[in-house]
């Protein structure tokens, strides 16, 4: 496109529809986001009513960036996006959970989105959220009623949740976040595997969450086992489409 007369230079059109694309990508994956933790937090529950809206917006952008992409794109590529997409519908309409519909979006979503930038977006939002929440908790503890932070057992012992509306949901999003911090390195030290360890267990001490404690020692474990077989993750990385749809089809059977 050349020059301006106030002699900027132009942005090429590809480029420009590189950045189009990146912002809907990120505009879906926000907006998903915000849902997932509006669901997860009891205090957020005044803003249940915009979860369609969020839903709709991420739909919308994963849908639209997905479109962009299938216009040069081969047959089966195309072929494979509607097989996913009715599929999750007719999942969506059986059961209701949109997880599979934004999962799949997602997914088919990525061509030319950095993973890795994803995951500090991720995790970024993930430690704000965090901070928040502690922050809140902390005037709780200080002013209010502290019983709602945590949840008590029969056997007189607690499991903290914050203000999760259970523990193990606080589990699942911590043991998530030592995972893709793990990701985000470029390659995971000794340091970075004991913190990992580290964090793991002290979220296990608090939350009582076996599941998550396995969760991140199977990632630590997988990691070790692949790292020096490039030609086996890499074959794992091409079936991922593949493991997708099937997982799609046995949902969408079961729903």
């Amino acid at each position: 496109l050349g020059h301006c007369s106030y002699g900027l230079v132009s942005m090429d059109r590809p480029v420009k529809l590189k950045k189009v694309k990146r912002s809907l990508y990120i505009v879906g994956f926000l907006s998903a986001y915000i849902n997932g933790i509006c669901l997860y937090i009891p205090s957020l529950n005044f803003l249940s009513a915009l979860s369609s809206g969020f839903v709709l917006m991420s739909i919308c952008a994963w849908g639209l960036k997905s479109v962009i992409d299938l216009l040069d794109a081969p047959v089966w590529r195309f072929a494979l996006f509607c097989t996913v997409l009715v599929l999750s519908m007719v999942s969506y309409l059986n059961s209701g959970q949109t997880y599979l519909l934004l999962g799949s979006l997602a997914i088919m979503a990525l061509d030319g989105i950095s993973v890795r930038r994803m995951l500090k977006l991720w995790l970024v939002c993930t430690l704000a959220v965090f901070a928040t929440m502690l922050l809140a908790s902390l005037a709780i503890v200080c002013f209010g009623d502290a019983s709602e932070l945590y949840t008590y057992r029969r056997d007189g012992t607690f499991r903290l949740s914050l203000l999760f509306s259970h523990p193990n949901i606080l589990a699942a999003y911590s043991s998530m976040a030592i995972i893709v911090y793990l990701l985000t390195r470029e390659g995971i030290s000794a340091a970075n595997e004991l913190l990992a360890i580290v964090l793991a267990t002290v979220m296990f001490l608090a939350t009582d969450s076996k599941t998550s404690l396995i969760v991140v020692f199977a990632f630590l474990l997988l990691f070790h086992l692949f790292q020096r077989k490039e030609k086996s993750t890499y074959l794992i990385i091409r079936l991922l489409p593949l493991v997708l749809l099937a997982f799609v089809v046995v949902i969408t059977e079961q729903g």
